[in-house]
């Protein structure tokens, strides 16, 4: 929130803000704080799938749920999936990661797979994976700040 209200304050336009790292927020945080970010405009990411299983097992149901229940409240477009994961850091302890490049195929063979039985539909999903980047993309030719 402090993060946004200070975009704000500069006069950023908030629809071309991406709020990432969200999937990070701990498990009793109610979605009404997600919906509030949604609300002033701001999009954002739930984008770490891929470091799950190294970094915290337990955020697969949560963050599944809590994207799930988003987009049934009507917030599809404004959520973001990615695999922002970087297996091979340098300050990232080697016994995290095992040999597998499941990080760059978490979203597509597993995230979303689980959002379909949940019944988010296709064209849902493509407007996650396909239309919400696009759109934030094609923002650049409103000019920089």
């Amino acid at each position: 929130m402090l993060q946004q209200q200070a975009f704000e304050e500069a006069g950023v336009d908030l629809s071309r803000v991406i709020l990432g790292h969200v999937d990070f927020t701990p498990p009793d945080v109610a979605l009404e704080e997600f919906e509030a970010l949604m609300d002033r405009g701001s999009l954002i990411g739930f984008d770490t799938v891929g470091f799950y299983d190294a970094v915290n097992p337990g955020a697969w149901d949560v963050t599944i749920g809590r994207v799930a229940e988003l987009i049934a409240r009507g917030y599809a477009d404004r959520i973001l999936l990615s695999h922002d994961s970087c297996p091979f850091s340098d300050i990232t302890p080697e016994d995290l990661y095992d040999d597998s490049y499941a990080v760059y195929t978490a979203v597509a063979q597993r995230f979303l797979p689980e959002l379909s039985e949940r019944g988010v539909s296709d064209a849902t999903i493509e407007q996650l994976m396909v239309g919400n980047p696009r759109r934030i993309f094609e923002s650049r030719d409103l000019g920089p700040y």
